[in-house]
């Protein structure tokens, strides 16, 4: 809360006038939740860090993956372990679907790549993540020069799916029966 008492350029971020009335951390961040759902403004932030980064020479010419998105899937952050490549993460059944998800990109045809899959973590385990990324800078040609990505894992919301499908599967299977206890009350 000091730090929008005294920080212009926070305050301005805010929409808050110099003048104005400093309301309370929760009436802020239900604020900011409502301001920014449906908003993209988290994939834009990270896309101009690592254009920046990339722009001062700090990656480049290589694929360069976070130590964040190393520890996501369970496997060390020093580089002087080795680690797999990433199409060797992907399951065996999605890899096809990827690859052409990503080469629909990088030639073009698409402009983003966003797909679903289920990677091995440094466990053995599959979880299930959803990918992201776009290519920034294409040269004459329209070759891709640089791209930029992020991982989530989303365990969480495909097991919520798979309850709502059996949910929904239970329910139709109710609604059978239902129908079936009225026909036979008819003909009874």
């Amino acid at each position: 809360m000091r730090e929008i008492q005294v920080n212009v350029a926070y305050r301005w971020f805010l929409g808050l006038r110099l003048t104005d009335r400093i309301p309370d951390a929760s009436t802020l961040s239900q604020n900011r939740r409502r301001r920014f759902t449906g908003t993209d403004i988290e994939q834009t932030i990270f896309d101009a860090i690592v254009e920046q980064a990339i722009d001062h020479h700090l990656i480049g010419g290589r694929v360069f993956y976070s130590d964040q998105w190393w520890r996501l899937q369970g496997y060390p952050t020093s580089t002087a372990v080795e680690r797999p490549s990433w199409s060797s993460m992907i399951h065996h059944d999605d890899l096809e679907g990827v690859l052409d998800r990503i080469n629909g990109h990088l030639d073009g045809i698409t402009d983003r790549y966003i797909c679903e899959h289920r990677k091995r973590d440094a466990s053995g385990g599959w979880n299930w993540a959803i990918e992201s990324g776009r290519v920034v800078e294409r040269d004459g040609h329209g070759s891709p020069l640089r791209m930029i990505g992020t991982l989530q894992i989303i365990n969480d919301r495909k097991a919520a799916e798979v309850r709502e499908a059996e949910l929904h599967r239970q329910l139709l299977q109710s609604s059978k029966m239902e129908a079936i206890g009225h026909l036979t009350a008819g003909i009874a």
